[in-house]
Order: C-alpha cells, then structure tokens, then sequence
C-alpha cells in the first residue's frame, strides 16, 4: 500500500492538469471558431454591399456631393420663384474647390424652370438689355467638403467600414442691376453613407483631390488581430508542453 500510493497521487494530478489543459484548449478553439465565423459572415456582408456598390447604391465621392448639392440648390430656387425675375445673371465668388460644380448645377436647376441664365463674365458679349431687368444671384462658399470622418469594423476580424459625411453651407444675395438687395439666404446640408474600406478605389474614381481625402489608420484593429491569434497559439504550445 505504501508503494502504491505516491502512483495513485500522481496519476491523479496528471488527470488533473490534464482536464485543465483540455478545457483551456477547448476555450482556446471556440474563441477561435467565434472569430472566424464572424469574420466569414462579415466578409459575406462586405461582399454584398460590394455588389450594391456595383449597383450605384453607393454613389461614387463626387455624385454623392452632387447629390447634396442639387438638393440644397433645389431649395434655392424655390425661395426665388417669388421674385419677378426671369432672367438672372450669376456671380460667382472667389475661385475655390467645387466651385465649377455649383455654378453647373445652379444653372441646370434655374434653366430646368425656365428661367434665363447668364454668366457675369459673359454679360458684355450675351446678356445685352435684358440683363438691366434681371436678377444679379452672388453665391458664397461657407463650406463645401466630403469627409471621413470614423471608421470601425461591424465584427472583430472584419472588414473595415468607413463613413462619409458630405458637409454643404452655401451663402446666397439676390440683387438688381442698380445694387439694391432683394433677398439673402442661405442653405446648409449634411449627408453620408457607410462603404466598405474594399469600396474606397471605386468611389473615389475621377474625383477631384478635396474628394479623397485621408483615411486614418486603425492602429489598434490593425494590431489587436495578429496580437489574439499570436496569444492563443503561444497558449495553445504552452498548454501542450505542460502537459508533458
């Protein structure tokens, strides 16, 4: 009985630090599985809002502002359709970024509703006389950008998605020929979407430089992953030596 007993308490610590290692690995494996299923379910995801990408449910950088922008200037013209004018000559502001797209959409918007548009800067070859009875329209840049302004991933181990966030402030002065104002207003307007980081190539295709702008780096997503999968193999290896 003597001799027997010291085998007996050491078989049964190894049985023991056996079960425990067993049931470490096991939790170690269903992390792992969890991960990897929410990972395959957020690629399919990332896939399918690919596929709507293709689509044009997402719109590209630039149609996405010009979205905003045909909705705000949309309003413009509805609080000049009080006016008598029929025809209004543009002044545009200083030369910024995006200018070029208001002035077209502006001018797209008023022809739409049969109104007579004329460009200040064409007024001595086009206008002629009836620029004396039109409406002088002047337009100030407050803001006009597209953004990214958060990012963040829909699982652990999945894609990242990015926000876009359009941001529109617009400062109209309606006036006549002799320089009396009429009528100031001004529009404001903020939009965005979620897109897939996969995405940002495609909706950024042929847009000017003020819209791509910089994505920041997630550099604790982009570390923590490595960093679990290096911790449960690293344990997986200790619970196997251990057991030896």
């Amino acid at each position: 009985m003597t001799a027997r007993g010291p085998l007996i308490f050491k078989g049964e610590k190894a049985i023991r630090r056996t079960r425990k290692a067993t049931t470490v690995l096991l939790l170690i494996c269903f992390f792992i599985f969890s991960a990897w299923i929410d990972g395959a379910r957020a690629a399919d995801g990332s896939s399918s809002e690919s596929d709507q990408s293709n689509r044009g449910e997402h719109p590209t950088n630039l149609r996405l502002l010009r979205i905003t922008l045909e909705e705000a200037i949309e309003e413009v013209c509805d609080r000049l359709s009080s006016h008598e004018f029929s025809t209004f000559c543009l002044e545009s502001g200083p030369e910024l970024d995006g200018r070029w797209l208001i002035d077209q959409v502006l001018a797209e918007r008023l022809l739409n509703r049969d109104y007579r548009v004329v460009f200040q800067d064409s007024l001595s070859t086009e206008a002629g006389e009836p620029c004396a009875r039109a409406g002088f329209l002047r337009y100030r840049i407050v803001r006009l950008s597209l953004d990214y302004v958060s990012s963040r991933r829909k699982h652990f181990f999945g894609p990242r998605l990015v926000e876009r966030e359009v941001r529109l402030d617009l400062y109209f002065r309606l006036s006549r020929a002799t320089g009396e104002v009429v009528w100031t207003g001004e529009v404001e307007r903020i939009s965005g979407d979620w897109v897939s980081s996969r995405d940002l190539p495609r909706v950024e295709q042929a847009s000017p430089n003020f819209l791509s702008p910089h994505l920041e780096t997630d550099g604790w997503g982009r570390l923590a992953e490595p960093a679990l999968l290096t911790a449960a193999i690293g344990g997986i290896i200790f619970l196997f030596y251990s057991t030896q």
